[in-house]
């Protein structure tokens, strides 16, 4: 098989959602940043798609996290994540070295595009991962003035000007907790860590703390890892 019908076949199961198929074809030499008709790559498709695992192994062989797709509105991975609400995905992105404050044709970043799109989670997260909420695009908009177009609630428009915790913070936290020796925490920490940490300002039951624990973690084992964590604390924090 040459290797641009393995490009082309890889490009068809990332659009389909074959993870096996993209695996199989990575293996076997498709190259991760081949870019189809439209001038996307399987990375851009895959994070648009919500396709987590398969976002891992196109990154794990070598696709390019920072790579804008060459289409004309030039959005970078981490940007379509974000307008998608992809929240797992995006956090992967940033952690693979994604630019946080990358910026597409029209100079939009990746925080101008949740907060147009209303990702509460994910500006906060972008937010604390260091992104400039100061950053202007084409028409001169901030993405708080993008928060305003479309209407979000005044709790969410008021926390982009307000300190978030940061990484260094969230670690700290993390590390204060009894960790397991495969690196995650129980969900009986999760409910002593919510009663203890002053910054929590909403009232909840254990029951809803686990709720949200299934919710992020698609799993109702008792294990939150670091990653689930910062996504927790953004989210158990909020109204």
């Amino acid at each position: 098989m040459a290797l641009a019908e393995k490009d082309e076949l890889l490009h068809v199961a990332t659009s389909e959602g074959d993870y096996t198929a993209v695996e199989r074809l990575l293996v076997q030499g498709a190259y991760a940043d081949a870019e189809d008709e439209h001038g996307e790559t399987c990375l851009y498709l895959a994070s648009e798609l919500g396709q987590y695992e398969m976002v891992r192994s196109l990154i794990k062989f070598g696709a390019d996290v920072e790579r804008t797709n060459a289409n004309h509105d030039r959005n970078t991975a981490l940007h379509v994540a974000c307008l998608n609400g992809h929240v797992d995905i995006a956090t992967y992105l940033i952690d693979s070295g994604a630019q946080v404050d990358a910026k597409n044709a029209q100079l939009h970043t990746p925080l101008h595009l949740a907060c147009l799109h209303g990702r509460k989670v994910l500006a906060n997260i972008l937010i604390g991962r260091g992104a400039e909420i100061h950053s202007i695009d084409m028409d001169g908009q901030r993405p708080i003035d993008l928060m305003n177009v479309s209407h979000i609630p005044e709790d969410i428009e008021r926390n982009i000007g307000r300190c978030v915790v940061s990484d260094r913070q969230l670690r700290h936290l993390f590390d204060s907790c009894d960790v397991n020796e495969n690196g995650s925490i129980s969900r009986r920490e999760m409910h002593r860590l919510y009663d203890e940490y002053e910054q929590f300002g909403v009232v909840r039951t254990k029951w809803e703390i686990d709720e949200t624990i299934t919710k992020v973690t698609l799993r109702k084992d008792d294990r939150v890892t670091f990653q689930e964590f910062s996504i927790l604390m953004l989210q158990l924090s909020k109204a």
